[in-house]
């Protein structure tokens, strides 16, 4: 007979139910869904076409960041569904460099999407934020009517102008779900659907400045879409942010958002400035766009950081006479579609949903085409840190379809690692913290990690990460003159008389991944180490040695024998054991002090520097 532990099987099976949820296709449930024709300025439409392959890796979340689970991801005729977390992939696909586009649905929004321009290979992130379907009004398709809404929107109907979902004229009460989006709103970029490129009447592909737009459905008293029959018109009025509105023309352009093929704005019609708002008509419901059309520009680059690692996953917005929002792929690589503006383009970086107050924008100048700006290294101290290693399963094979979750402050960033479980990335530290999260997912396996908290350092290699269900216990980080690393693997600590724990050694050694070089060595001896505060002359042996390119400091700070005479190199320390646990458990503890590190590549130069560090290590 086996046994099998009941809560283990549900978590595997609840494990299973999101994955299979997260990287499978789904049927569509929504098939009452009133179908328009294409605008006619979609005849004459040739756009250019790039195929490349990648992936896309997403979350979609409502107006208060939860998490939508089974929302509906529809690319290239294959519908994908999100898990509990918000998140979707849709793995090694065609993609169109000059322009992806997908939607996203779910029962109670109103549907999502987005426009991306992918580059060969790349895995992209994207973040979709899902607008409630909340109704603001009801009225008898009869007689007509006016709804207006909480923002101050309104919609002007006319008596009979309903159609129904088959096609023919609907007699019945009408209700009216509408949103007002903020064109000047931090996270339009998030809400707005695709991306802010129109096709105007002249067939030429263009740049929106918005001055509002509006999400409108028409719903029937079975949830049925409806939508205006024939010829019918109804009348829009769009509120207009006080910060733009000195700007506004009197008479706009009107765009409708085209979300079954291109996933661009089509101009149809205008609105004229009255009161404080725009007010147009229109002949059919999507979303609806007041904006000023202007040439295109192209802006390209790679986000670094200051030692080279590409920065993925990081949120890009572009500031001018409006503003952009775009995310790093897997090589810190991104491409926003601006308009052409004799104003200033100001580049600044943050976590997704959130500015880096420290961190400064970095002005462009005026862009008059399309422009690659190559490599933008982020120089500011502590801006990123950098995380390198390998994603192992449980029998400590390679994972090559694995998620790696960051968790800084009030931020949390995924990063998907694909085909190779080899991964180097660089993080930005929005919050500036001094620790942070680490959790691995393993897609295929239904496994996850528990979450490790480490200290903050420049760079840290974990040499394996396995998503097993385990936790670290195990890291040595070491500080000179500001300039940190962090170590899990070959830390070694032993007694040389175990049975009576005296003479306790410690050695640290943190290697290049691709050279030879030593970063940093760190070997300490003392007579038992047990918990409490240990001053130099307590400490028999201490040899510190650091070196480029990691550290400034580059040299060496060796003493032995310092509880018998004076030390040269070692100007202070203090030594403090908060953990030991003896052979086969741990010690752990922190120290800080003053040193000389001769540099031994250009000797007889010697400098001064502070150092400080952090360690929990098993005992041998």
């Amino acid at each position: 007979m086996v046994l099998l532990n009941i809560k283990y099987m549900k978590n595997l099976i609840l494990l299973a139910t999101i994955f299979v949820a997260l990287f499978s296709c789904k049927d569509d449930p929504y098939e009452n869904i009133v179908t328009l024709s294409l605008p006619s300025v979609f005849d004459e439409y040739n756009p250019d076409s790039e195929i490349v392959m990648g992936s896309i890796f997403g979350s979609v979340y409502d107006e208060n960041k939860n998490p939508i689970d089974k929302a509906l991801v529809k690319y290239n005729g294959k519908t994908y569904s999100s898990d509990k977390e918000g998140r979707f992939v849709i793995n090694n696909e065609a993609f169109d460099s000059k322009g992806t586009f997908f939607t996203v649905e779910a029962d109670g929004y109103f549907k999502g999407s987005r426009r991306i321009y992918p580059q060969d290979g790349s895995v992209n992130y994207t973040y979709v934020q899902l607008l409630a379907l909340n109704d603001i009004g009801t009225f008898d398709s009869a007689d007509g009517g006016e709804i207006v809404g909480d923002d101050n929107i309104r919609i002007s109907f006319s008596p009979n102008s309903i159609s129904s979902a088959t096609g023919g004229l609907y007699n019945g009460p009408v209700t009216v779900s509408a949103k007002w989006l903020d064109p000047t709103a931090d996270n339009i970029g998030e809400i707005m659907p695709g991306d802010l490129i129109g096709l105007n009447a002249a067939v030429e592909e263009v740049s929106l400045v918005s001055y509002g737009m509006m999400a409108v459905e028409l719903f029937d008293n079975n949830g049925n879409n409806l939508n205006l029959a024939g010829d019918n018109t109804a009348s829009l009025s769009f509120p207009i942010p006080q910060e733009i509105l000195s700007d506004a023309p009197t008479e706009i352009p009107l765009w409708s958002f085209e979300d079954s093929q291109y996933g661009i704005w089509a101009e149809e019609g205008s609105a004229t400035l009255q009161n404080e708002k725009y007010v147009g008509e229109v002949s059919h419901f999507s979303t609806w766009n007041c904006d000023v059309p202007l040439p295109i520009v192209s802006i390209q680059g790679q986000l670094l950081s200051a030692n080279g690692t590409p920065v993925p996953n990081t949120r890009i917005t572009i500031r001018s006479i409006s503003s952009r929002i775009g995310f790093t792929d897997d090589n810190g690589f991104f491409e926003l579609k601006m308009a052409q503006s004799e104003q200033d383009h100001i580049l600044s970086v943050s976590n997704a949903g959130r500015d880096c107050p420290f961190k400064n924008p970095i002005n462009l100048g005026t862009i008059s085409e399309d422009i690659d700006l190559g490599p933008i290294r982020l120089q500011e101290t502590n801006s990123t840190f950098t995380i390198s290693g390998s994603v192992v399963d449980c029998e400590n094979n390679p994972i090559t379809n694995a998620i790696i979750r960051i968790n800084t402050g009030d931020s949390q960033t995924e990063f998907l690692i694909e085909d190779d479980n080899i991964f180097n990335i660089a993080i930005l530290n929005c919050d500036d913290a001094t620790e942070f999260s680490i959790s691995v997912i393993d897609v295929d396996n239904f496994e996850e990690s528990v979450r490790t908290t480490l200290p903050v350092s420049n760079n840290i290699d974990f040499a394996t990460l396995s998503a097993c269900g385990t936790t670290l216990t195990e890291f040595f980080t070491l500080t000179v003159d500001g300039e940190t690393s962090t170590t899990v693997t070959d830390l070694e600590a032993y007694f040389e008389n175990p049975e009576t724990a005296e003479s306790l050694e410690i050695r640290v050694r943190r290697l290049y991944a691709s050279q030879p070089e030593l970063y940093f060595l760190f070997r300490a001896e003392m007579d038992s180490g047990q918990v409490g505060t240990y001053q130099l002359e307590d400490l028999s042996k201490l040899q510190i040695g650091v070196f480029e390119p990691v550290y400034n400091a580059n040299g060496i700070a060796y003493c032995e024998g310092t509880g018998q005479g004076p030390c040269r190199d070692f100007i202070s320390i203090e030594w403090n054991i908060t953990e030991n646990g003896g052979v086969d458990g741990f010690l752990g503890g922190d120290f800080n002090g003053t040193a000389m590190f001769v540099d031994s590549f250009n000797l007889p130069i010697v400098n001064t520097f502070p150092f400080n560090g952090e360690f929990r290590m098993p005992i041998k």
